[in-house]
């Protein structure tokens, strides 16, 4: 348990007794508990619970209102735990800020993830610094509670191959550079790699694995990818939301997983809130599914993508591929004599799902809503989505004024606004503007409303595109008017009243066709405007 300020950061000036309350037995659960003013955060030990399939426990306040909940437990016999990490981050040595020493006791001790990477530019590392990083990962590597991964990132040009994450199994690997930019020593001149072809060759005969990531420098995986090195693409970040570089890797037919992680700068892996700077997103992480917590098991599941990404909540899924009387793991590439597979897709989320899409390759097959609409509009949601382009300038400002021509604005709430300072201003009972930022991702706002119907209108005006729709034209889907740039839209869709399925379980029976390969996976959209991927399978009938 912790407690954050508005911003995001874990803050010691609480004092306040809180109570815990289970929807289950939970064994050495206390009643209560006491946050004092230098108390950033509480550790309660040697819980379990046998009692339950899902256990939830809320915090309440002195008044017994409900301050926040956990995310849902699993408490089940299981081949593969789900571990959380964020891989890839920095700390002031290089771009971030506070010590490397310090970051991860910040992911361990603050953002509670189970595994962490370093991964500063390689033109800033000296090899004091490298050796200083790998002395680290030694020293918080603890197999069953804590697992860390020396790495760096190799931070070329796009037009080298951009960035990409380099992990290694064991620590005293060498470290290969994009360049020397910020570095002055020159000894070693057989460890650069100035192109990520470079790179992934010198990496051959390493025990690691490489990740593409979107950032400063996107990474271009149709000049540079390597199977045996690079399982997987990094798709959400603090940077944003990049599915192009998963469609990219369907495109060249490689068979990848999907990650992601926050690439944060301001020392807080884990909980890498966006601030007031030039990231536009929360940082993402990765679920990794294993039988224990060590780095031979984790290298393993890694080169077989058996993992899934979440913009940050600790969305739980279940996803997996039957085939005749075998149980598939996401991840694995299937070759079969079968005709047809079954899916099974069990999520819960943190919040309502207000989606699940199931996607064979770039082509979404089936979307599930877990709820109706009433015969009224009682709900909208406009939203801003997309990036001007995939390089770094990718940011986009919007300023959004929404109007009614009749019916009133009840209330309203926002999805994705992550300076608390941005906030939408409520101007009559039908007129509302706000201002926001999306960067490959999307924004939102909610707006609950009385007497809006048939051809009554909304007026949408922004400085990205603008729209005017009648009231009977907005459904489920919505309607959607593109914007320019790369992906740039403005959308208006109905929702209903309230929301509050958490828990989905489908299963789906999908025809194979005689060479031709399905490339299966799944995406989860909650309520709250969180995201998650499973890698897909890649299934083959012969």
């Amino acid at each position: 348990m912790k407690c954050n300020d508005k911003w995001g950061n874990p803050s010691d000036l609480v004092d306040q007794t809180v109570t815990l309350k289970a929807t289950s037995p939970v064994k050495k659960l206390p009643e209560t508990v006491t946050f004092r003013n230098g108390d950033f955060w509480k550790v309660i030990e040697g819980l379990t619970s046998s009692e339950c399939d899902h256990l939830e426990i809320y915090i309440l306040n002195e008044d017994g209102d409900v301050l926040t909940s956990s995310n849902t437990l699993v408490v089940r016999p299981s081949e593969r735990q789900h571990f959380w990490s964020d891989m890839h981050a920095q700390s002031g040595e290089t771009i971030g800020v506070g010590t490397a020493r310090e970051y991860f006791e910040f992911a361990r001790n603050k953002a509670f993830v189970d595994i962490a990477g370093h991964q500063g530019n390689d033109f800033q590392i000296t090899d004091a610094f490298w050796e200083h990083l790998n002395e680290l990962t030694a020293e918080y590597n603890e197999p069953g509670r804590f697992l860390t991964i020396p790495g760096y990132e190799w931070s070329g040009n796009t037009g080298l191959g951009g960035d990409h994450n380099v992990w290694y199994r064991t620590e005293g690997r060498p470290i290969y550079r994009s360049s020397r930019a910020l570095v002055a020593d020159t000894s070693m001149p057989e460890n650069d790699a100035h192109s990520a072809v470079d790179m992934m060759t010198k990496l051959e005969k390493e025990d690691a694995i490489v990740v593409a990531h979107v950032g400063g420098r996107y990474a271009d995986i149709k000049y540079a990818h390597d199977a045996k090195l690079e399982p997987s693409v990094e798709v959400h970040s603090s940077w944003g939301t990049f599915e192009w570089i998963l469609n990219d890797a369907f495109d060249c037919g490689y068979k990848i997983g999907i990650v992601a992680s926050s690439d944060g700068h301001k020392g807080r892996p884990g909980s890498e809130f966006p601030g007031n700077s030039q990231f536009g997103s929360f940082g993402g992480l990765t679920c990794h599914l294993l039988p224990e917590l060590d780095r031979d098991h984790f290298f393993s599941a890694f080169r077989r993508r058996q993992h899934y990404a979440t913009t940050g909540a600790r969305i739980f899924m279940d996803v997996t591929a039957q085939i005749d009387e075998t149980v598939h793991q996401i991840g694995e590439i299937i070759q079969t004599t079968s005709d047809h597979v079954i899916l099974n897709v069990e999520v819960i989320g943190t919040a309502p799902l207000e989606r699940i899409d199931v996607f064979d390759g770039k082509d979404i097959i089936e979307t599930i809503r877990p709820w109706g609409l009433s015969n009224q509009i009682e709900r909208l949601r406009i939203t801003c989505a997309g990036q001007h382009y995939r390089g770094r300038g990718r940011l986009v400002k919007w300023e959004v004024a929404a109007r009614l021509d009749a019916g009133q604005i009840n209330k309203y709430k926002t999805i994705n606004f992550w300076n608390p300072n941005r906030q939408p201003k409520l101007i009559s009972e039908t007129e509302i503007s706000w201002e926001t930022v999306t960067t490959g991702g999307a924004s939102a706002v909610d707006l609950w409303l009385d007497g809006f119907s048939g051809s009554d209108k909304l007026f949408i005006e922004t400085n990205q595109g603008s729209m005017t729709i009648d009231a009977n034209k907005i459904e489920v889907a919505g309607v959607t008017q593109e914007c320019g740039g790369m992906d740039i839209r403005l959308n208006v869709q109905q929702l209903p009243q309230r929301m509050s399925e958490k828990y989905l379980s489908v299963s789906r029976d999908l025809k194979l066709t005689q060479g031709i390969e399905r490339r299966l996976f799944v995406r989860v959209t909650q309520e709250d405007g969180h995201q998650a991927w499973t890698s897909p399978f890649y299934i083959l009938r012969s």
